[in-house]
């Protein structure tokens, strides 16, 4: 696990980095904020975080094949951005002792704003400078600059 220089760490934050891949697998640039209450675990893969970034309240990441988020990123509270799922193969055992599956990493590009409550899906891309509104549940990628919102998540805007 890596932490860059003036990163701010709340009450109450799970730092989980047991599945993390090498050196790099668990890192947290400067001058970035993690809210209180907020869970971040690698079960398989990475976890970055850029610089001058915040991670709102109550917040969970939870990286299966990864999660990139870039610089100055902006994530409100109560967000869900990773996954994967279960298997779920009938005969084979219980759901949580098949092991995952996940459609690749989640990246968020820099300069982008999650609302709260925001859902982002594992196999995800979200561009640069592009706006998740609140409540959205982002199960495509999202181009650079883009306004979306609802569920599933549709582009409803563009920034100029």
């Amino acid at each position: 696990m890596t932490l860059g220089d003036l990163v701010a760490i709340d009450d109450n934050v799970s730092l989980d980095a047991r599945g993390a891949a090498g050196g790099q697998g668990f890192v947290i640039g400067p001058r970035t904020l993690i809210a209180r209450d907020v869970v971040m675990v690698v079960k398989q893969g990475y976890l970055r975080i850029g610089a001058n970034s915040s991670i709102g309240s109550q917040t969970t990441l939870s990286a299966v094949s990864g999660i990139e988020i870039g610089s100055h990123a902006i994530i409100a509270g109560h967000c869900y951005i990773g996954g994967g799922r279960y298997k779920t193969e009938l005969g084979a055992g219980p759901m949580v002792e098949q092991g995952h599956t996940t459609k690749g990493p989640v990246i968020l590009g820099n300069d982008v704003w999650v609302g709260a409550g925001v859902r982002v899906l594992d196999g995800v891309t979200v561009g640069d400078g592009a706006i998740l509104g609140a409540g959205a549940v982002v199960t495509k990628d999202v181009p650079d600059n883009a306004i979306v919102g609802g569920v599933p998540a549709k582009v409803i805007g563009s920034r100029s």
